[in-house]
């Protein structure tokens, strides 16, 4: 009689400590479903708003008679709606760094709830969100996601290199410093991958002619080593 009231015993905690662990998932998935739903609205805002800023830049073309760059925006427009190509003609700053910030939320929440269900030993469920995270999140970052579409994205920015001296990464590859040009160094910059450039001196300078910069995934900073091979103390911001 002993030995059956232990194991009626074991098994109410058992059946208990299940039903905790399975109320405990459900609350898991409960939280990533709204998450899921949160970041589809964001992404459909900055979607959204990402085409208006396109609607008002055509809008002044036309003011302005520019059929070059209306052309332009309508290309950039389409390419945007059929494949998701980043337009160039408008700043992309907060569109990246929103969908970062909303990509980086979303997956912490998926982490979330695979690890609650390891520990209730559904590891099937684990894997199954581990894929349809990977599904969600394809690309992980926010658009800018090859070396091409990076160098698209830099193109026309500012950079707080030294707070008096911004340096402004131009089209083809044009680094704009005056206070470098004035000493005579000619500087190209070269995305080289994802989230990396590297800016090289072509002329005016026999040594310490290389600095490699890497992005943060929200693209709103840089750090890195600098031309004379010493590390940034802090990160580089973007001014513009």
């Amino acid at each position: 009689m002993a030995r059956f009231h232990t194991t009626a015993c074991l098994l109410s905690v058992l059946c208990m400590t299940a039903n905790v662990i399975a109320q405990d998932t459900e609350a898991i998935r409960a939280k990533l479903d709204t998450a899921k739903k949160s970041y589809e609205a964001e992404l459909d805002k900055q979607q959204k708003d990402l085409l208006a800023l396109l609607a008002k830049r055509e809008e002044q073309a036309r003011k302005d008679g520019n059929k070059k760059l209306i052309d332009q925006v309508i290309a950039e427009r389409e390419s945007f709606e059929s494949k998701g190509s980043l337009p160039k003609s408008v700043s992309l700053m907060t569109y990246t760094s929103r969908i970062g910030f909303a990509k980086k939320t979303l997956s912490a929440a998926y982490d979330e709830a695979i690890k609650a269900y390891l520990r209730a030993r559904n590891d099937k469920e684990a894997e199954a969100l581990e894929a349809e995270k990977k599904e969600m999140l394809k690309g992980l970052t926010n658009g800018v996601d090859t070396k091409a579409e990076l160098t698209r994205y830099l193109e026309g920015s500012e950079w707080l290199w030294d707070p008096k001296s911004p340096v402004g990464l131009g089209v083809d590859g044009v680094t704009l410093q005056p206070e470098w040009t004035k000493a005579g160094l000619t500087v190209k910059w070269t995305a080289v991958d994802r989230r990396t450039i590297v800016l090289t001196v072509i002329k005016g300078r026999g040594a310490d002619r290389v600095a490699v910069l890497t992005l943060n995934e929200e693209l709103t900073e840089m750090s890195g080593i600098g031309f004379e091979g010493v590390e940034f103390a802090t990160p580089i911001k973007r001014r513009k």
